[in-house]
């Protein structure tokens, strides 16, 4: 049972290794080609907020969108929140889900 959950952490670490080199990669071409792209980039989001986020929506975040909002928590300004979610950040997530979709 342990060699398993080797077997799975190795896997995860590998991941996210994975994650962070795709991140490399997409800094690097923004600070070259788009720099007001690679500026806007915000920092990691806080684990509250990963966790906060998780409990609002009532489910675990995927892996990949954790270990990249472990890097960035999207760009700066991005205004507004809606069903594509690609670079926004973790605050406007939350309040669409709480005042949208959980309204209905």
């Amino acid at each position: 049972m342990a060699a398993l959950f080797l077997c799975i952490d190795d896997e995860v670490n590998e991941f996210m290794s994975r994650v962070a080199t795709s991140w490399k990669v997409i800094e690097a071409v923004l600070k070259e080609h788009v720099h007001s792209a690679y500026r806007a980039l915000r920092p990691a989001a806080r684990p509250g907020q990963i966790e906060r986020l998780e409990g609002v929506l009532g489910t675990r975040l995927p892996p990949a969108f954790v270990a990249s909002l472990g890097i960035h928590d999207g760009m700066r300004g991005v205004n507004s929140a809606g069903p594509n979610f690609v670079n926004y950040m973790i605050p406007p997530i939350t309040s669409y889900w709480s005042s949208t979709v959980l309204a209905l």
